[in-house]
């Protein structure tokens, strides 16, 4: 969790549109993996949505957030 919040915080510093988080493996089971897993994408997931609330344009308008 603590690296995939780096990773967001240094691409929103660096004016990166655009982070690819690969998705949780489909298996039956629960594991520590798995939901470290779901709990990052969610953390993603809520990090699109503040930033998009926050005036960031869609990747391809390059517009730059205040």
């Amino acid at each position: 969790m603590v690296g995939t919040c780096r990773v967001l915080a240094t691409a929103r510093e660096l004016g990166v549109w655009r982070v690819v988080y690969p998705s949780t493996p489909d298996v039956p089971w629960l594991n520590p993996y798995k939901i470290t897993k779901q709990a990052a994408e969610r953390f993603c997931q809520l990090y699109h949505r503040v930033r998009a609330g926050d005036g960031c344009a869609a990747p391809d308008q390059r517009v730059r957030a205040p």
